[in-house]
């Protein structure tokens, strides 16, 4: 009678040579990363950051690759953190306002341009199909056979979810399962990782990757002016914070009251964008479609105040209203149609 994991060793070959035969087949993304990536943060370091044109060798080491990183990641999903459409960034905006942990920040964009390098195939993994990831689980099915076969998904229909028992994030101490993805990681020397639970995501390991970054207030604004400014784009259902836009009208406001210059085609297109906007307070059709009437607002206040030799007046209006989306009491929905009401009322006023 053989053992049950030299028994596996065969059987998880077969499988492998299965899979990747149709390895084209179960892709439903594109494999490489694109060269732009969008990235969210606190907006004091990312300034920093577009200022030195590279984020800081001990903060890469410290805050982004070692254990003090975002969210207490697992060694191997650890990394600069990208996606590649700035609205889907929301999520991570919203996450910001009503100072969590009791901590006042101030989310902001910034966004990540590649090495070309850095978009090729040989230095990418997607963690489910490309070549790389696939000949390391050939080369290394004996040791996963022999070794972790708990860890072993044989039910799986491709190798997207073949290792198990895995744990992005750091609820309990890292196991056999997941120094298997760090060695995955590690040996095939992948520069980009493709974030397998969010869509369009990737994640840089290696610093060199950076050719650019650009996060100054002129900047956001032209991301602004680029976004879709779509329901469709935010993860509505999360939580009751996320979705309602609030956390893009922050970056708006916060962004306009740092410009005292804007090109006004820019302003007109930004305007033009929220004006048309589909989002809404809550995820039911009858809530209010507070964006298209607080983004024009927004602008037309920076207008008047900019025309008039105001702009001071105009930053302290944003000021007020940055201040209420650091309220704790943010995520009730009551107390959001109350800060929109305030909004608007500061918005309308200001510089008349």
């Amino acid at each position: 009678m053989y053992p049950l994991s030299t028994m596996m060793v065969p059987l998880l070959g077969a499988l492998l040579l299965t899979w990747a035969a149709n390895a084209d087949e179960n892709k439903n993304y594109d494999p490489l990363p694109p060269k732009v990536l969008f990235h969210m943060g606190n907006k004091k370091h990312l300034l920093e950051d577009d200022r030195l044109g590279n984020i800081p060798d001990d903060v890469w080491e410290k805050n982004i690759m070692g254990k003090e990183s975002n969210f207490k990641l697992m060694p191997y999903r650890r990394g600069l953190y990208g996606g590649k459409n700035f609205d889907s960034l929301e999520l991570y905006a919203n996450s910001y306002l009503g100072s969590p942990g009791g901590k006042v920040k101030v989310p902001w964009p910034m966004k990540i341009i590649l090495k070309d390098e850095c978009l090729k195939p040989e230095n990418v993994t997607d963690l489910a199909t490309d070549d790389k990831y696939l000949t390391w689980l050939f080369q290394h099915a004996g040791f996963l056979a022999h070794n972790v076969s708990y860890c072993l998904n044989l039910k799986s229909k491709d190798c997207r979810d073949l290792l198990v028992l895995t744990e992005p994030i750091n609820k309990r101490e890292e196991d056999a399962c997941d120094e298997v993805m760090q060695k995955l990681i590690v040996e095939t020397k992948a520069k980009v990782v493709r974030d397998t639970t969010w869509d369009a995501s990737w994640y840089l390991r290696d610093r060199a990757c950076i050719e650019s970054l650009e996060a100054k207030p002129s900047n956001v604004l032209e991301m602004l002016a680029d976004a879709k400014w779509d329901r469709a784009s935010r993860l509505d259902n999360r939580s009751a914070i996320n979705g309602h836009g609030m956390g893009t009208f922050f970056m708006l406001i916060s962004a306009l009251a740092d410009s005292e210059v804007v090109d006004k085609a820019l302003l007109q297109k930004i305007r033009e964008k929220t004006l048309a906007s589909d989002i809404r307070l809550g995820p039911d059709e009858n809530s209010e479609l507070w964006v298209k009437v607080s983004g024009p607002a927004a602008i037309d206040a920076y207008r008047r105040c900019t025309e008039n030799g105001r702009f001071k007046r105009f930053q302290e209006a944003a000021q007020a209203i940055t201040n209420e989306l650091n309220d704790p009491k943010l995520r009730d929905r009551e107390v959001q149609k109350a800060k929109i009401s305030f909004f608007n009322e500061t918005l309308h006023g200001v510089c008349r």
